[in-house]
């Protein structure tokens, strides 16, 4: 059995620098626009409202950019990853060279990590 591929070309199959460019340009003006909705409405009890700005940016994957403390969460999530990562490889470093579960520690290692940041 010989499959045949689509005779289209390779660069038309991912996105061109160009677009990427473009693709964050469109998040950086959704945060903006939200950003300044929030600061410019009046202060309100309830988390419910919003404004007709904020309702036409879809926020889903730029919710982590609204705000510095979420910013600043991310980044400390971030740091926390990479230190324990790099206290397992040094730990699995020195436990044994015959060790084939070290990866997995590691990754684990991570996980535990990215879910206490998710808490």
């Amino acid at each position: 059995l010989v499959l045949k591929r689509p005779n289209v070309a390779r660069r038309e199959l991912w996105y061109a620098k160009a677009e990427y460019a473009q693709m964050k340009l469109v998040i950086r003006q959704d945060v903006l626009t939200v950003r300044s909705a929030r600061t410019s409405r009046e202060a309100v009890d309830d988390d419910t409202s919003s404004t007709q700005a904020e309702e036409s940016v879809c926020l889903m994957g730029i919710e982590h950019l609204l705000t510095p403390a979420c910013i600043n969460e991310v980044r400390t999530c971030r740091a926390r990853c990479i230190q324990a990562v790099l206290t397992e490889q040094a730990r699995v470093r020195d436990a044994s060279a015959t060790s084939f579960d070290g990866w997995e520690r590691i990754a684990l290692a991570s996980i535990a990590q990215t879910r206490r940041a998710k808490r």
